[in-house]
């Protein structure tokens, strides 16, 4: 067992009541130095604005390349690591927006003899919500769940 310093001690001892009188608890062992806890440090390229942090989305969705995105959004593009080109194209930046309905980009057109059949794309959300207006809401996420939202004409 494990207790905090100031940590209320909650188990009554077996055959014990809380009627039966005060407790006293006295350490017997040797105190063992704990590890601190681990904290979130952003990628270094987060406060210079090259990269942005989002959240998982709420559902997972994935497609290949030959299907048509089922949603709009960010999404990211991996082929199997043992493709021959894996390493070149499993990159972070390796996203594109692709409206739902629309076909993904082609490696091909960008000079990587890579198939869309090979890639798995993977949702990453992101969506430019299209408000009644006509224009489109864009959404930012981070990781301490704070929205910024900016209005695009």
């Amino acid at each position: 067992m494990r207790y905090e310093i100031g940590e209320a001690f909650d188990k009554t001892p077996e055959g014990l009541t809380k009627d039966d009188g005060v407790f006293r608890f006295h350490y017997l062992g040797t105190p063992v130095p704990q590890a601190p806890e681990a904290k979130y440090a952003p990628d270094w390229r987060v406060p210079q604005g090259v990269m942005r942090e989002v959240p998982v989305p709420a559902r997972e969705l994935h497609s290949t390349g030959l299907l048509p995105a089922p949603a709009t959004g960010i999404w990211h593009g991996s082929v199997d690591p043992g493709h021959p080109l894996a390493k070149v194209f499993n990159q972070w930046y390796r996203q594109s927006y692709v409206e739902e309905g629309q076909a993904f980009p082609d490696p091909r057109d960008r000079g990587l003899d890579i198939s869309p059949k090979d890639i798995q794309w993977r949702w990453l959300d992101q969506a430019n919500r299209p408000q009644p207006s006509g224009r489109k809401e864009i959404t930012i996420r981070n990781f301490s769940q704070v929205e910024t939202t900016q209005t695009n004409s």
